[in-house]
């Protein structure tokens, strides 16, 4: 019904937002854990002061790396 049920605590900065693996090219991949900060400091560009509800994102990278998905917080984020 659209309704949220509400959280048990406030999210803070530091809490994980997602967990991504690395490529594992110098080894066995890893999975890292990646906090709300991280995220919006990696998404939070120059460019986005520019974007309006009018614009899109054409995200051309897999959607399992980190620099893709910051892409798609940043547009989020607008």
């Amino acid at each position: 019904d659209g309704n949220l049920l509400p959280l048990d605590r406030p999210i803070e900065p530091w809490d994980t937002i997602c967990i991504t693996f690395t490529s594992g090219t110098t080894g066995l991949s890893k999975a890292v854990m990646s906090s709300y900060a991280q995220y919006f400091a990696l998404s939070n560009d120059r460019a986005a002061q520019y974007i309006t509800a009018e614009d899109r994102y054409l995200i051309s990278t897999p959607l399992f790396h980190i620099s893709s998905t910051a892409r798609v917080y940043a547009m989020l984020m607008c």
